[in-house]
């Protein structure tokens, strides 16, 4: 998995969600997924499953979903993914499955093991349409820098 600081994934135009990960020598060892936005000048994470909220600071290793899978994972996404279909049978149009909280679980039942490689790279993206001229800006400003070739 790739682990980005959580400021450098940020929009100012709203919250986003982002996987709070935690680690232990290089390897994941519970990640959460959650709201993130800023409060009062504090990055303040929501967990989408409820729970209470907390703190975050910048350096926060948060994932984007650059994930890298060998075959193996498929039979522990398989169940979880069952479980999720019953749990939520009452609730399929509206009910999310989050890969994050598959990692977790499995993280925590000891079945899988994730290696996070950190960047200090910047996340664009365009989570709201007003963040859309932003990127255009900075795509350009790389291609003009000869980071990207044109």
């Amino acid at each position: 998995m790739i682990g980005y600081e959580v400021v450098n994934t940020l929009t100012k135009n709203g919250s986003v969600k982002r996987g709070v990960c935690y680690t232990n020598n290089g390897y994941l060892t519970k990640i959460i997924e959650c709201s993130i936005d800023y409060q009062n000048n504090k990055l303040v994470a929501t967990p989408l499953n409820g729970g209470d909220a907390f703190e975050v600071v910048k350096e926060n290793l948060v994932s984007m979903n650059m994930l890298g899978f060998d075959s193996s994972i498929f039979r522990y996404m398989d169940n979880d993914f069952k479980q999720f279909i019953i749990q939520n049978k009452n609730n399929l149009l509206n009910a999310e499955w989050f890969i994050p909280d598959v990692l977790s679980n499995n993280i925590k039942n000891k079945n899988i093991c994730v290696k996070v490689i950190k960047t200090s790279s910047k996340w664009y993206g365009v989570t709201y349409k007003e963040d859309r001229q932003k990127l255009v800006n900075d795509i350009k400003r790389m291609v003009d820098d000869g980071f990207y070739l044109a």
